[in-house]
């Protein structure tokens, strides 16, 4: 059976006989997650969705140190569920109403990890790359973005290895499948980050001018051959 990243960083949040810890929590106690970088377009449409059938999948949250809740997965259902809120006849009353979550505790054990004081200090770095799992295939993102993912899921992993996580294999195929993207393309976006030289080119690569495909072949180039394709762009 191959490696499972995502289930390997700790499905934490249930319990031994594997079902989900349901709570149910205020709204106006859930506050988002400042890592969360993603786009939060179509929240009208999810909304309305919700609205009519509810809320299917619950949110993913882990309490603060203030007995407040900070989300780890489910950013735009959590805006969509204010918005219908924001909306409602008896708000700001609708801002208590109970929400389904997961809530994972603070002190959960990460497999992979025996020292607690290790265990403590990946917990963050686990619950990064869940928030990333969670919105990599969710989110329409340039090539550029997708780079700079693919380069943050490689940071944390390495930062995980240095507190003695064993990863199994090539790390590129980890990060390949944190970001659900192929490795074929996390070597292709690997060249264009470290390779791509002038200036004007990457701009146009981040800008969306200049696709992938093309940065690509361009990257692979001397950086004398790239400086006379820039001059004839």
């Amino acid at each position: 059976m191959a490696f499972d990243i995502a289930k390997a960083l700790g499905d934490i949040s249930r319990k031994p006989d594997g079902q989900k810890q349901i709570q149910y929590i205020p709204l106006h106690l859930i506050d988002t997650n400042p890592k969360n970088n993603y786009s939060t377009n179509g929240i009208e449409s999810l909304a309305a969705n919700i609205q009519m059938f509810g809320l299917l999948d619950p949110l993913i949250v882990k309490e603060t140190p203030d007995r407040r809740y900070m989300l780890i997965s489910g950013h735009r259902r959590r805006l969509a569920l204010r918005m219908n809120a924001e909306a409602a006849e008896n708000y700001p009353d609708s801002m208590h109403e109970p929400v389904p979550c997961i809530v994972e505790p603070e002190d959960a054990p990460l497999p992979g990890i025996e020292d607690p004081e290790k265990a403590a200090a990946a917990r963050p770095l686990a619950e990064e790359l869940k928030l990333i799992y969670a919105n990599a295939d969710t989110r329409v993102m340039s090539s550029a973005d997708t780079a700079q993912q693919v380069r943050r899921i490689r940071e944390l992993f390495t930062e995980l290895q240095d507190l003695g996580y064993k990863f199994p294999g090539k790390m590129r195929d980890h990060v390949a499948a944190a970001a659900k993207v192929s490795a074929t393309r996390v070597a292709r976006l690997d060249v264009i980050e470290k390779n791509l030289f002038p200036e004007e080119l990457r701009k146009s690569w981040k800008d969306g001018i200049l696709q992938e495909t093309s940065a690509y072949e361009i990257a692979r180039r001397s950086p004398e051959v790239q400086m006379l394709v820039l001059h004839r762009v």
